[in-house]
């Protein structure tokens, strides 16, 4: 019983901690990119590079396409 409890406590302490560094960090600095940002592609911004060489998505299928 007293295992459970102790397991118990862990999983509510972190669940709340990490609840609360969540919405600090939501709030300060943001957790996600712009909805165009999200929609064209996080290569270029984040690497400076496209990440699949000779694809291109298409916009109207939302699908990659081979050129």
């Amino acid at each position: 019983m007293a295992e459970l409890i102790g397991v118990t406590t862990c999983f509510v302490t972190l669940s709340v901690l990490s609840f609360i560094v969540y919405y600090i960090a939501e709030f300060t600095v943001g957790n996600r990119v712009s909805q165009e940002v999200e929609i064209e592609g996080l290569d270029v911004p984040e690497m400076g590079v496209p990440g699949y060489g000779g694809m291109v998505m298409d916009k109207n299928s939302e699908s990659p396409v081979s050129h």
